[in-house]
This record gives structure tokens, sequence and C-alpha cells, in this order.
């Protein structure tokens, strides 16, 4: 997960950004028409913690 988000100098790689650039705002959109604020939260943390468990385990 880690080669596949990050390139060899640590750096996010340009379609990666590009796509979190895309999916974020597209998701919290959609979450803020769906459950306001409480289901925006909920999806947040299930993301963040998926993305730092994908970099842990590398």
């Amino acid at each position: 997960m880690r080669r596949f988000l990050f390139d060899s100098d640590g750096v996010l790689r340009p379609i990666v950004l590009i796509a979190l650039l895309i999916i974020v705002p597209v998701t919290v959109l959609a979450l803020a028409s769906w459950g306001g604020w409480a289901g925006m939260a909920v999806i947040a943390v299930i993301i963040g913690s998926v993305l730092v468990g994908g970099i842990r385990m590398g």
C-alpha cells in the first residue's frame, strides 16, 4: 500500500493526490446531503482508519 501511495522519496504520487483532491470533496458533499454531520464524521473516521492501516501495513 505504501508503494502505491508514495514514491521512493516519500512524496504522494501525483495521481494519488489528484484522486484524493477529487474523491474527498465529493464524498463529503454526498454525505452532507445524506446524513448530515454525524454521517460525515463516521465515514471520515472509517476512511482515515483504512488509510492509516494501509500505510502502516506497507
